[in-house]
């Protein structure tokens, strides 16, 4: 589409001052961001501008986009970015050239009153939630590089609310050009964003347990580095990406794309089987269920895809079976079902008791004060470690820490970095370390893709107690040499910890060596703080989660809170029954997506992963959105 001349852009100026302004300051704040990219700094401003461009040029793009990059684009592992991700760049370039287009665009008829009352609400409560969390979190301080348990934690998970309201005059403005294409293009986005997941799925299994071994005790992630302490980040994605794949198979025009959503419907399936997850697999079913009983009766299919079907859901049968054989291990952990579930209920007791007084329970604790909270309050439950950066006397230094009281949980929090493929026999480590008590230390480089380790070398060393001194330590790590050759390679990953609760070690001039003389690591003195160093769990995250979007949305947000984001949500079923009702019929895969996220919401968090909590809430806006288009907004 060619931009109209300037003598018609300036009146237009003039009048649309505030999208000029929204996009003036979502590019800036871009710049700024990707500005101080950890790693990749210059790359990341050129592919911001790049990518604003793009989306102020071409009409929807972001609609495309913003879905089919969300799996992908968040880089933590590597930059030690958890307030901030790369997906954060592509929403603040996709909000910047939106607001440029909007800029350009004649003015619409105001939004529904109802519509326009219930988004404004959500900000309230948002904005409210978000101030608490901060005042309740102590004195503000930025850094880039805080874990969950920081102040910014609150504006990590605010950060897709917002994220998605900011968004929905952009979806007005494609739903009033064509609900029907808005859809299409949102769909072809979450079909690229499920082949980007099946493929790293099949890439991690393929390295670590392999594709055919489903008795191993391993549960895939795929690039959903948010479960580093645990969670339910790929299985909330999954639960919502089913139904457009299904949508993908039943409404594909031709025996060749068929048979390309056809293989895409087997990999995902198998992507939700080796998640190990039954969460996953209540919320795959129930959305394929709402997907059924709401399209039933509306899609016109030839005979050639009536029998085809037939022969996708045999196959899919079969997998179901292979996978979930004799010696599976979703059998072993069905057999602790049971077991399971009281200890839920005991974690949402927990979780509960931490509101305190009228304020708490009509306002919530603050965004981002779960983490905190919970594990000062509950004593069985404390935080297995943590990590911190600290300035002294013109020195930066890490300050490692393990559990505080119980024995049980030391070791099971570390601080990691990737480190090159390099194969090698050994390797050696060295550097300064400073206690005040004696305390044991673990060095390790393990293959990992996150939460398992495989082949690790191991470093153990008593540290003794001498002052207020530095002392120099070199160790040779022990343990199996890498295995040469495989193929896909495993990433390896360098990590401290500390194995006595109770204990606290500062460390500085971290080395690691293979059979090379250079320094594998980066930023080794942390003098650029936590950049390419990532916290990590292992094996226990209780507190880091409270395992239900009710209690999330009660917990830290309070029963306003609650209130609201329950009536979004029902207003989001209602609408996308409503434009259902009116012929468009592809509406009903985006409430069978939501179906899914709110049935994984039984079980797990949700709203404390923002990729996928933006995902969720971006649908619910787009139900509302839907739910007032005139019916010749469906021409096109």
């Amino acid at each position: 589409m060619l931009s109209p001349p300037l003598p018609q852009v300036l009146p237009t100026l003039r009048t649309r001052w505030p999208w000029w302004l929204g996009a003036s300051i979502a590019f800036g704040a871009g710049v700024f961001v990707a500005a101080h990219h950890p790693v990749w700094h210059g790359l990341a401003v050129v592919v911001f501008v790049v990518w604003t461009l793009a989306a102020a040029r071409v009409d929807g793009l972001w609609l495309f986009v913003l879905p089919a990059v969300l799996p992908a684009m968040d880089f933590a592992p590597w930059t030690g970015w958890i307030v901030v991700d790369e997906f954060d760049l592509v929403v603040v370039g996709a909000l910047a050239g939106g607001y440029m287009r909007l800029g350009l665009q004649p003015p619409q008829a105001p939004a529904p009153a109802r519509q326009s009352v219930l988004l404004l609400l959500c900000a309230a409560a948002i904005a409210l939630s978000l101030a608490r969390g901060l005042l309740a979190a102590g004195p503000p301080a930025w850094d880039w590089y805080q874990d969950e348990t920081g102040p910014l934690n609150a504006v990590r998970i605010a950060k897709a609310a917002v994220a998605a309201l900011l968004l929905w005059p952009l979806l007005r403005h494609e739903v009033s050009q064509s609900a029907t294409r808005t859809l299409a293009r949102l769909g072809a986005g979450m079909l690229a964003g499920s082949a980007i997941v099946v493929a790293a799925v099949l890439w991690e299994r393929a390295s670590h347990p392999g594709l055919f071994d489903f008795a191993a005790p391993y549960r895939t992630v795929a690039m959903f580095w948010e479960m580093h302490l645990g969670g339910a980040a790929i299985d909330a994605y999954l639960a919502m990406a089913v139904p457009f794949v299904a949508w993908a198979v039943a409404t594909a025009p031709t025996p060749v794309r068929w048979l390309l959503a056809a293989a895409l419907a087997l990999l995902m399936e198998y992507a939700c089987l080796t998640s190990f997850s039954r969460g996953v697999y209540l919320a795959a079913a129930v959305s394929l269920i709402v997907s059924w009983l709401l399209s039933r009766g509306r899609l016109a299919a030839p005979p050639w895809r009536r029998r085809a079907a037939i022969g996708l859901v045999a196959v899919l049968l079969f997998e179901a079976a292979a996978v979930l054989g004799s010696d599976s291990y979703m059998l072993a952990r069905m057999r602790h079902s049971t077991q399971d579930f009281g200890s839920r209920l005991a974690h949402w007791q927990h979780g509960v008791e931490l509101l305190h007084g009228p304020l708490d329970w009509a306002f919530g604790k603050g965004l981002g004060r779960l983490p905190a909270a919970y594990s000062a309050a509950v004593a069985e439950h404390e935080l297995s470690g943590s990590a911190q950066v600290v300035t002294r006397d013109g020195e930066r230094f890490l300050r490692l820490q393990g559990p505080r009281r119980i024995e049980a949980l030391a070791g099971l929090h570390a601080l990691t970095q990737r480190i090159p493929f390099a194969q090698t026999g050994a390797y050696r480590t060295s550097f300064d370390a400073r206690v005040e008590r004696a305390v044991q230390i673990n060095l390790s480089v393990c293959e990992i893709h996150l939460l398992y380790e495989e082949r690790c070398q191991h470093g153990f060393k008593r540290l003794s107690p001498d002052g207020t001194r530095w002392r120099h330590t070199e160790l040779v790590l022990d343990g199996p040499p890498p295995a040469d050759g495989r193929r896909p390679p495993r990433m390896k990953v360098f990590a401290l910890s500390v194995l006595d609760a109770g204990a606290v070690v500062e460390l500085d001039n971290l080395v690691l060596r293979d059979t090379g003389s250079a320094n594998l690591l980066r930023n080794a003195d942390f003098s650029d703080r936590l950049a390419r160093w990532f916290p990590a769990a292992q094996h226990y995250f209780v507190p880091w989660h409270i395992d239900n979007l009710t209690l999330e949305l009660l917990i830290e947000q309070g029963m306003v809170g609650l209130a609201i984001f329950a009536s979004l949500f029902a207003s989001a079923a209602a609408g996308l029954l409503s434009a259902r009702r009116r012929g468009l019929a592809a509406s009903a895969w985006v409430l069978a997506a939501l179906a899914g996220a709110w049935t994984v919401g039984l079980v797990s968090s949700v709203l404390d992963v923002p990729r996928v909590a933006f995902l969720m809430l971006l649908l619910s806006v787009l139900a509302l959105t839907l739910a007032e288009a005139r019916p010749a907004s469906e021409r096109g």
